[in-house]
């Protein structure tokens, strides 16, 4: 398909930004309630939930991929779900770029196949690069996001985390339409 978003990618390649990763290990801790037990140490080890989910890494390839082997200890990634458990409204403002906390992959029809799907920057994960190296070596080929889809994604993640919230109704649009002398 020539007009794919993405190459398919052999397990001897390493992980890089923009890798589609199909059922990858995510570990959440359980997180202690009481600060004060934790603090005072009556809390010495924690335990931890293991589930397997699709998800997009976000980290930066020259973090991750350089020839020196990897620059961090942990690598970033988001999950993503099927496009089509979600509203048409939804998906559209998400197309538009009107919902930050997501971003639209197109469907992959090449040999690895996956539907239209909605990435969640909201709830990203870090993972060890190590057990991701190890699930890349476990994984006979995976999706990679290409040129220049990879970077839009980088972009939407950015931007959705450095976003500023201004308060409603802080500019008097009226007052600015009075001023304006050109008119539509």
């Amino acid at each position: 398909m020539a007009d794919s978003w993405y190459d398919i990618i052999k397990s001897d390649d390493p992980i890089n930004q923009g890798d589609i990763l199909l059922g990858c290990p995510i570990i959440i801790p359980e997180y202690p309630k009481d600060y004060l037990e934790l603090k005072n140490e009556t809390i010495k080890e924690a335990s931890a939930k293991v589930y397997f989910d699709n998800v997009v890494v976000l980290t930066q390839g020259c973090l991750i991929a350089g020839p020196s082997g990897p620059k961090v200890d942990m690598v970033t990634v988001a999950p993503f779900s099927d496009a089509k458990e979600d509203s048409w409204g939804t998906v559209s403002a998400i197309m538009k770029g009107e919902r930050p906390p997501y971003y639209l992959l197109n469907k992959s029809d090449l040999e690895i196949e996956i539907d239209y799907s909605i990435v969640d920057f909201a709830n990203i994960y870090s993972i060890t690069y190590a057990l991701l190296d190890s699930f890349r070596l476990n994984t006979e080929k995976r999706l990679r996001l290409k040129s220049p889809y990879v970077e839009e994604l980088s972009q939407r993640f950015g931007y959705f985390y450095s976003k500023v919230g201004q308060p409603n109704g802080s500019i008097n649009k009226d007052e600015l339409k009075a001023l304006c002398t050109k008119s539509n």
